[in-house]
């Protein structure tokens, strides 16, 4: 190891920070809800968990808007975005400082057959039904299994890595 971090909580806090800054993580973006009352924020915590039958975990903040709407449709989409898409993701993450509906008014969005939100030219798009929510400090965790899958038309993605974002291309 090149430091050893000062064990006080804030210092403990800020080189979290900056240890997870250096694992590069495609970003997606989470959102539930039908046309007029959807809500969706930006992510990078999450994980595949299992192949058969195929489910995922996400993780989130019971503070976000996006929290009580996945509690109770119990269902959601997970939208990779591509290269180019930073805007998508600085909108979803605040930067913009719009909240529900109008996060969704700078890209195409459409509803899935299990009435989500789906972004219509996205990397790829898993829609997700919630299996088991499990609370741990300011976060729940999610797991929920794959219904449907959208692959878009690119293979690349966009990753968040060192403070930034990133293009990855997958060709």
């Amino acid at each position: 190891m090149d430091t050893m971090v000062d064990k006080s909580p804030a210092s403990l806090l800020q080189e979290y920070k900056r240890a997870m800054q250096r694992c590069a993580k495609t970003v997606a973006v989470i959102a539930v809800g039908e046309k007029g009352s959807r809500h969706g924020f930006t992510a990078t915590s999450y994980c595949s968990l299992s192949l058969s039958p195929p489910t995922i975990m996400i993780c989130v903040d019971r503070q976000t808007r996006a929290y009580a709407g996945i509690v109770g449709n119990r269902r959601f989409s997970m939208n990779y975005l591509r290269p180019g898409d930073d805007f998508i993701a600085d909108t979803f993450a605040g930067k913009a400082r719009t909240h529900g509906e109008e996060r969704f008014d700078d890209a195409l969005w459409e509803q899935s057959s299990l009435s989500v939100p789906v972004l219509r030219e996205s990397a790829a798009s898993l829609i997700c039904r919630v299996e088991e929510i499990i609370e741990r400090v300011s976060h729940s965790v999610f797991i929920a299994e794959i219904i449907e899958v959208y692959l878009g038309s690119t293979r690349a993605s966009l990753v968040y890595a060192n403070g930034g974002y990133k293009p990855l291309s997958c060709d």
